[in-house]
């Protein structure tokens, strides 16, 4: 469940995995 380096905001977020495949 490592965000991607691209997005700083992802880390903030901290979406679900549900949530992850919608961001991304």
């Amino acid at each position: 469940m490592r965000p991607p380096r691209r997005n700083p905001w992802f880390l903030n977020k901290k979406p679900k995995k549900e949530n992850l495949k919608t961001l991304t």
